[in-house]
């Protein structure tokens, strides 16, 4: 999985890791429109997303509706220097084991989305895929 160190220059939780792009939706655009425009424009990627899930605004998501989508590629992504002080590639076991010893080095709103995403795609221990 992708993920990404949020600027020092962010207003909301800075020098956070977080997953690989996010924005807010434009005038007239919807959720997929956005996400396409977001990951282009944030770590250089395109592609066909999958939808996963839309959770509700909530505290840990600074009260904004989120929709989480997928891609897979072999791109190479190219990251924002100004949104993105670094990305890495990491496994699931190994970002549960982060999680677990640096659970406040991570944005409250990639916790809510990963959580969800290892409960409801990955039940059990069969996630041996970055």
């Amino acid at each position: 999985m992708l993920i990404h160190l949020r600027s020092p220059d962010k207003d909301e939780q800075p020098n956070t890791w977080t997953s690989s792009a996010s924005g807010h939706l434009s005038a007239g655009e919807d959720y997929t429109e956005t996400a396409h425009r977001e990951l282009q424009e944030e770590v250089g990627l395109a592609g066909d997303l999958e939808f996963l899930h839309k959770f509700d605004a909530s505290r840990e998501t600074s009260f904004e509706f989120t929709g989480l989508y997928r891609l897979i590629s072999n791109d190479e992504p190219t990251f924002d220097p100004v949104e993105i002080t670094r990305g890495e590639y990491v496994t699931l076991d190994e970002l549960q084991h982060r999680i677990e010893t640096e659970r406040e080095s991570f944005s409250t709103a990639f916790l809510v989305l990963f959580e969800w995403y290892c409960r409801e795609l990955f039940l059990g221990n069969n996630h041996k895929d970055s």
